[in-house]
């Protein structure tokens, strides 16, 4: 008896899932290398993140999975992660990046990808050569800037617009969201959003429709899609487009500023014309302006998702310790005064508010912006933790699992501020505070961010006390995105102006 022959379509779909399925099966078998390790079972994702379970929540269930193993494996962004906790080997890894280990680029593999072509070549994703001619031109213009009196200005805009609002009951995640666009806009760009003052601004808008299209976690998962026809998103491309040909002629018009008027005020100038100016100084490190629209983008990105997070998750922590709380507002009223109008702190005063700034560092080892750094590849093979590991395996540390472990910190869930008040018993440096991660590719933008922080919260603590409000069923109302970055939402404080 003869087999029955299928219709082509038919062997067309089946082949197309029999394609399917392998794909899948190769992103999430285990590789032979990392087999027989402790690892995070794949069951997990799936069910954190159909229940929003935040990355803190994460940690919290599987505590003493990550306390026992000091190195393990997890599935991350469609690939297993080698990981560890073990301060000395999160220090190898740190200290190595650059040699034998190396930034690992999203979507090295698929250039055509439109998520790689948002992020472009930047001092974030790059290596060697490449990384250090970029940073030559972006970390000292991040040394010359120190814009206090812009993020105040702001922070009273801010503060202006919340006393419009019911403040009773005020989400907060939209403003400080807009506040952190409007900073970032003058800092980065030298030009205002207006976003607090008009949300529906043109780039504003762009934007947030952007990351919002990109973060898809199909795509995420499957970047390649981006190149079939049946699953091209001409919609994204067409506002990829528009924010080149924006990014362009704001680049061309800060350089025919910068010829016609050298700067004069480095610590008020924005970064950009900071670096078109540094750029001028020197041929062998100039920048395309590809490169420029590369490395501000991914700047204001990531300066935007990290301060709107971090001084909402403070003023949560603030909100459920009132008494640490007014101690912070003490100490800023002991430095700026107690008059009953907007001022913004100088950089002297800012130096005076130790305890002040042990709280934003507090919030920092509680609530890590970034809850997971894998984004780390071996460049050559070589043991990490006491295992073999080959060339291309992906590699980091679980932020939380560090700054939440009883060894590193006694007392790990108690919001403790005088924990960085202590000075150091100088003993050998070992990276357990690592929000910004550490070595030559820490944070370039750690002290902008540290200041960012400082000046609107000394401001709001001026401004406002608040309480955490409940929902009708007596729960907490904030939940955050269970992957990627440590999102806070729907935070509802009710906030009473002392002026």
């Amino acid at each position: 008896m003869q087999g029955a022959i299928l219709p082509l379509g038919a062997e067309v779909v089946l082949g197309l899932l029999a394609g399917l399925v392998y794909v899948i099966y190769r992103q999430i078998r285990v590789p032979a290398h990392l087999q027989g390790l402790p690892r995070v079972p794949l069951t997990n994702f799936f069910k954190w993140g159909y229940n929003k379970t935040s990355p803190l929540e994460q940690f919290f269930e599987m505590r003493d999975f990550f306390l026992q193993h000091e190195t393990y494996v997890t599935w991350v962004g469609g690939d297993w992660k080698l990981v560890t906790t073990n301060l000395e080997h999160v220090k190898d890894i740190f200290t190595k990046t650059n040699h034998t280990i190396e930034k690992s680029i999203p979507n090295r593999d698929y250039p055509e990808s439109l998520f790689r072509r948002f992020i472009g070549t930047s001092v974030i994703f790059s290596n060697h050569e490449v990384w250090a001619r970029i940073r030559r031109i972006i970390s000292p213009a991040f040394s010359n800037t120190q814009p206090t009196r812009v993020i105040g200005e702001v922070t009273k805009t801010l503060i202006a617009k919340l006393d419009k609002e019911d403040t009773s009951r005020l989400v907060m995640d939209k403003p400080l969201s807009h506040m952190a666009m409007d900073v970032l806009g003058q800092t980065i760009y030298g030009f205002n959003f207006n976003a607090l003052e008009n949300p529906d601004t043109k780039y504003a808008v762009l934007l947030q429709s952007i990351v919002s299209k990109l973060s898809n976690p199909v795509y995420l998962l499957f970047p390649y899609l981006d190149n079939l026809p049946f699953f091209r998103r001409d919609d994204v491309i067409r506002d990829l487009d528009e924010l080149d040909e924006y990014m362009y002629k704001m680049i061309d018009e800060k350089r025919r500023q910068l010829a016609a008027n050298p700067v004069r005020d480095r610590a008020n100038v924005d970064l950009l014309t900071l670096m078109l100016e540094a750029c001028e100084d020197s041929e062998t490190t100039r920048l395309s302006n590809q490169e420029l629209r590369d490395n501000t983008t991914a700047l204001f990105l990531a300066g935007h998702e990290n301060t709107a997070l971090s001084i909402g998750f403070w003023m949560y922590m603030m909100s459920k310790n009132l008494d640490l709380q007014e101690k912070c507002r003490d100490e800023v009223l002991s430095v700026m005064g107690d008059a009953p109008e907007d001022l913004i702190p100088t950089d002297e005063q800012l130096k005076q508010m130790s305890y002040l700034h042990a709280s934003i560092l507090e919030n920092l080892r509680f609530n890590p912006p970034i809850p997971l750094i894998v984004a780390r590849e071996t460049s050559v093979d070589q043991t990490i933790a006491g295992i073999p590991v080959p060339a291309g395996t992906s590699v980091g540390t679980n932020v939380i699992a560090v700054q939440h472990n009883p060894n590193y910190y006694p007392d790990p869930e108690t919001f403790n501020p005088d924990r960085f008040l202590q000075k150091s018993t100088g003993e050998r440096f070992l990276p357990k505070f690592i929000p910004f991660g550490s070595g030559p590719r820490q944070c370039i933008a750690k002290n902008f961010a540290l200041l960012n922080e400082q000046v609107v919260i000394a401001m709001l603590l001026r401004k406002y006390t608040w309480t955490l409000v409940l929902g009708e069923d007596g729960k907490e109302t904030i939940w955050s995105t269970p992957f990627s970055m440590f999102r806070i939402n729907n935070l509802i404080l009710n906030l009473k102006a002392r002026y």
